[in-house]
């Protein structure tokens, strides 16, 4: 059970808490005004989404930070405030819980092996049970490019997954995933759907790195939902999102009709790699839920993250996005 702590008022922070409110807001209020201003389109771009996901993090650090100002914020709230912060799109914490499992999604590391490492570092002290890496592990399906990533993996020594993404497929002698199958084997997932039981859930891995899902691409998928239990929770894991409501080249063109006939089973959350950044959002016609985990790579990243599932004995879970600031990255 997760303990919860609490934090005293602090008068002498008012003056810390103002100026960190008029910096984020200047900041924030200047993005906002000056969008019209230069025609930005209503759909963001893949390098403004990284801004605004770059400036979200900052702040949140800035006010969080020693300065005292989240210990004034506390206190204009009231006593008894989770310390730890309650992530944007997240099932909220709730008294006499258990924690019951862990797991960390992964995904676009793009043969960066590098920082692909200190993000697996950071990922072993998180005490996780499982790895998910939800595609592009390469940059063009090179085999010492799949090496590396799988070095990294096999030396954490936490069990994992591997799904194969678009730029993981090799061109010689000819297109497909001859590569990544030979290098992951066991582990991967290519092609179609794979079950993972855990801790009485079931992960569902399914391959769409081929974009279009058309009714024969999702039929093993569906064969797998039919003939899993009716009471156990199902958590889907797919190379891109079906949909998506930011990049209209980061979804599928049969996006809709997949949702729909995803939406008959007990589907509690989908989990897409592709975008390079971490984001959530619910179809409207469907009520499926899709939770992008951002990209652990330097490649067209210039934010590092990841993702940590907890899951609960009442059933709860909570998505927690991990960024990692302080990593240089690439372009």
């Amino acid at each position: 059970m997760r303990r919860k702590s609490y934090t005293k008022k602090n008068p002498h922070t008012l003056l810390k808490f103002i100026v960190g409110i008029f910096v984020v807001g200047s900041i924030l209020g200047g993005f906002i005004y000056i969008r019209p201003q230069i025609s930005i389109p209503s759909v963001p771009t893949d390098a403004e989404s990284s801004l605004i996901s770059k400036l979200g993090t900052y702040a949140r650090s800035f006010i969080t930070s020693d300065t005292g100002i989240s210990q004034y914020v506390k206190s204009l709230v009231g006593e008894g405030i989770e310390t730890q912060p309650f992530e944007p799109g997240t099932n909220s914490s709730k008294e006499n819980e258990v924690l019951i499992g862990k797991v960390a999604v992964v995904s676009d590391s793009h043969a960066s092996v590098d920082t692909f490492s200190e993000v697996i570092k950071r990922i072993r002290s998180e005490d996780v049970d499982m790895i998910l890496h939800l595609g592009d592990v390469s940059i063009g399906g090179e085999i010492d490019q799949f090496m590396g990533i799988k070095n990294v993996l096999d030396e954490s020594g936490i069990p994992y997954y591997v799904l194969p993404g678009d730029h993981d497929y090799n061109w010689v002698p000819q297109y497909d995933l001859q590569n990544f199958t030979r290098v992951f084997n066991e582990v991967s997932v290519s092609g179609s759907a794979r079950l993972i039981e855990y801790m009485g859930m079931s992960f569902v891995l399914f391959d769409n790195s081929g974009k279009d899902t058309d009714s024969t691409v999702i039929e093993p998928l569906i064969d797998l939902l039919e003939s899993l239990p009716e009471n156990s929770p199902v958590y889907l894991f797919t190379v891109s999102p079906f949909t998506n409501p930011y990049f209209e080249t980061k979804q599928d063109s049969q996006g809709e009709a997949v949702l729909e006939k995803l939406s008959k089973y007990p589907i509690r959350q989908i989990f897409s790699g592709d975008t390079h950044i971490f984001s959530r959002y619910t179809d409207e016609e469907t009520n499926v839920t899709t939770t992008t985990v951002g990209a652990t790579g330097d490649y067209k990243n210039p934010l590092p993250q990841y993702v940590i599932v907890e899951f609960f004995d009442n059933g709860e879970f909570e998505i927690k996005s991990k960024p990692a600031v302080d990593l240089e990255s690439g372009d």
